[in-house]
């Protein structure tokens, strides 16, 4: 290779650190333990991703985007509702799979869109043992 056809070193450095995020986001990751979590949602960053951990109506622990997608407000400044996670802004409510299920402004008999959350990074949340 040529001098001319190589990338700058913080091109490559850029290029390096995006390769290793990607081989990162393969393992399971340790974040809290789950008792810390019935007080409600917690956020948490890891490898640059916020995200929000939440119990859900059976008291799994579940891990979402930290992103409401009506108004991108944090989930995490929101409250669990019924194992749902509810966005303090407008109410929008989540399932633990991500999956819009509330809409407070529409009546019970309209439909919803097909809105969701992106579900986080793989997040391991059982108990230590």
């Amino acid at each position: 290779m040529n001098k001319s056809n190589r990338l700058p070193r913080r091109a490559a450095a850029t290029v390096a650190a995006v390769a290793a995020i990607k081989v990162l986001r393969r393992f399971w990751y340790a974040t809290v333990p789950t008792d810390m979590l019935a007080d409600g949602p917690r956020p948490f960053t890891l490898l640059g991703e916020k995200i929000v951990l939440f119990l859900d109506g059976e008291g799994r622990p579940a891990a979402l985007a930290d992103r409401c997608c009506h108004r991108t407000a944090k989930l995490s400044k929101g409250w669990s509702n019924n194992g749902h996670l509810t966005c303090g802004y407008h109410g929008w409510t989540y399932d633990r799979a991500g999956k819009l299920v509330r809409i407070p402004q529409l009546s019970p008999d309209q439909p919803l869109p097909d809105a969701r959350v992106r579900r986080a990074l793989r997040i391991c949340m059982g108990r230590a043992r």
